[in-house]
């Protein structure tokens, strides 16, 4: 079996997808899959979509939270809109 290069984008000769990280417990794991799956470029898109939604929800859970109205009312003024660091891209 030849080697494969864990860089493979979507496009490539044979590329395909090695692993799924699960993000249900306490800590990322990354979960090897035993059969063969294409690495699409519809498969990446549904991945990106999901971490956009995140970084969004994560957004807006940072504009709606209780300590940043509080800080509005004793000290009034604008604040910057927050910014969400790309989890994925950081690790």
């Amino acid at each position: 079996m030849a080697k494969l290069c864990p860089s493979a984008q979507p496009g490539m000769d044979q590329c395909r997808v090695l692993g799924v990280v699960q993000r249900d417990g306490p800590a990322p794991m990354l979960q090897y899959l035993n059969e063969h799956v294409p690495a699409t470029e519809n498969l990446v898109e549904v991945e990106e979509r999901k971490i956009d939604e995140d970084r969004e929800r994560r957004r807006r859970e940072a504009l709606e939270h209780p300590m940043r109205k509080a800080l509005d009312e004793r000290f009034g003024g604008t604040w910057k809109d927050p910014i969400v660091d790309d989890v994925e891209k950081s690790q």
